[in-house]
């Protein structure tokens, strides 16, 4: 903003003073007049600075020095002005900048914890220590077994029957055509019977195995495999004529885990634990079946017509 002075009354548009203009007969000035004539003319001089836009010069006095002040005043003045805008431009980014610095630190702080779940099981820091849990499923206990009796079966015992179809040999017990030979005692419940078996003449496809659960004559289980690689489970129940009769509940063609073939070792064994039965060749379990027709019964080994066997090493274990 630019300020506007008009000169002192007392002189005219040359800057002197009026009484230098009467005459040529005026008393010639004395050097105090000299001195106030040198510092108008100063004066003067420096008004005429200024119409011409130069900027005062410090340490002058009177009214340049006037002039000179209040143009100091408009320069800064708009000076200010410009420093205002710029001040609040630098506040505008300051304050956006602060916006933009929070929203990624926000970020940071959301994505680091979904980050280390993700790649915590890989090995970032502690977090490699805490596996995720994993569910397993809950399997039936299995009961304790008690060995109840261990036979060799290599030496005549009044524990088994002895008769010409049933014979107990240096190399085992021999049992010869469709016959059951039984243990003595008292019926068992659940147990855990184990028998190793040859077959030493005969066909491939006639079976032989363990008889479990005789309640009477003609009605028991009986678990069995031939030469042939098959394996069955059986029902015997008599009918209303007092004939036995078989009932297959189970059974599976070529199963790999039984040797075929003569004088091929196979060791047997079936858990019957209630009414779940549960099969095994050569510690391979084979199969499963459930029924409740009989809850217990005397243990027996058998044969089949024009095939010969030998079993050793029978195993009965029973609940602890």
């Amino acid at each position: 903003m630019t300020t506007s002075h008009e000169p002192s009354a007392s002189q005219d548009a040359e800057g002197q003073p009026d009484d230098a203009k009467e005459g040529s007969n005026a008393t010639l000035p004395t050097q105090e007049t000299s001195d106030d004539t040198i510092a108008s003319e100063a004066s003067t001089e420096s008004a005429a600075a200024r119409s011409d836009g130069d900027a005062p010069e410090a340490g002058v006095d009177g009214l340049g020095a006037e002039v000179a002040a209040e143009d100091d005043d408009a320069y800064y003045e708009g000076e200010y002005a410009e420093g205002d805008m710029i001040a609040f431009i630098r506040r505008w980014v300051s304050r956006r900048a602060i916006v933009v610095a929070g929203a990624i630190v926000l970020s940071i702080v959301l994505i680091t914890p979904m980050a280390f779940v993700a790649f915590g099981a890989r090995g970032l820091g502690p977090l490699a220590a805490l596996p995720t849990p994993t569910i397993t499923p809950t399997a039936t206990a299995t009961p304790a077994q008690k060995v109840t009796l261990q036979d060799p079966l290599t030496k005549r015992s009044t524990r088994w029957t002895e008769q010409p179809n049933c014979s107990m040999r240096g190399d085992g017990y021999h049992i010869t055509d469709n016959n059951i030979c039984f243990l003595a005692g008292a019926p068992i419940r659940d147990s855990y019977i184990t028998v190793t078996v040859v077959q030493t003449v005969g066909v491939d496809d006639l079976s032989y195995g363990i008889t479990l659960r005789r309640a009477d004559k003609g009605s028991y289980y009986s678990f069995e495999i031939d030469g042939s690689g098959r394996w069955y489970f059986y029902k015997s129940a008599v009918d209303s004529n007092g004939v036995p009769v078989l009932t297959l509940l189970a059974s599976h063609a070529d199963n790999p885990s039984i040797h075929t073939g003569l004088h091929q070792s196979n060791t047997l064994q079936v858990r019957a634990t209630g009414p779940r039965f549960e099969f095994f060749v050569n510690d391979v379990k084979v199969g499963q079946v459930n029924d409740s027709s009989y809850a217990q019964g005397v243990i027996g080994l058998g044969g089949n017509d024009q095939v010969e066997v030998v079993y050793t090493n029978f195993i009965l274990t029973q609940p602890a």
